[in-house]
């Protein structure tokens, strides 16, 4: 009879999942150890995801191991995504975004500090907490096209930045050239990884 009341309990929660399946990750590494349509106690993390999500894996289309946990600076949320096969965000094959020069508070800054010959790129405080509080997987770079002002075109310097590196401090990029000390005439453009962007150079922080 005991038997028979644990059975009719596994198919009444089974039934109540019906289309939620569960993916038991390790944050700091963002490999999947296992998709489950059942919740149970565990070591690893756990995110819940629809059963479109996993219907590739699920129909033996994908391996587990073709997906990742990571976290999605645009929505500010841990998600579950297929891995690229390249982990560079900015590609010219993408559509390219052109970072607004601006004086404000944003996910993503970049400052051109022409006393200091070099760009200063960082993230929000508010990012940095988050992802090292969670120790989540940061795996990802980004690309950003230094080019002449409103101009993707003709390109300048190529700047690569490092998510991981960036999620603990700010980086610092030395400039190549006299060319970057006296140019003015910039755009910055890379892809929209992250929801807000800004840059601006170092005179005008200074005379805000």
């Amino acid at each position: 009879m005991d038997n028979l009341q644990s059975l009719f309990k596994k198919v009444q929660l089974d039934a109540k999942s019906a289309g939620i399946f569960y993916v038991y990750y390790t944050p700091s590494t963002g490999n999947i150890h296992k998709i489950s349509p059942r919740l149970q106690s565990s070591e690893y993390d756990i995110l819940e995801i629809t059963e479109q999500e996993a219907k590739p894996i699920l129909n033996g289309e994908k391996k587990s191991s073709d997906f990742r946990v990571v976290y999605n600076f645009a929505s500010k949320k841990i998600v579950f995504e297929e891995k690229k096969e390249q982990n560079i965000f900015g590609n010219y094959e993408y559509v390219l975004y052109k970072i607004p020069q601006v004086l404000t508070d944003s996910d993503f800054t970049i400052i051109k500090s022409n006393q200091e010959s070099r760009w200063i790129i960082s993230v929000s405080q508010e990012t940095k907490n988050f992802i090292n509080q969670k120790s989540l997987a940061i795996l990802d770079n980004v690309l950003l096209h230094i080019t002449k002002k409103d101009d993707p075109n003709i390109l300048y310097r190529n700047i690569c930045v490092e998510l991981k590196k960036i999620t603990k401090q700010d980086v610092y990029i030395p400039f190549e050239s006299e060319y970057e000390t006296s140019c003015k005439d910039l755009s910055i453009y890379t892809n929209k990884y992250f929801n807000t962007y800004s840059w601006s150079y170092d005179e005008q922080i200074q005379s805000y």
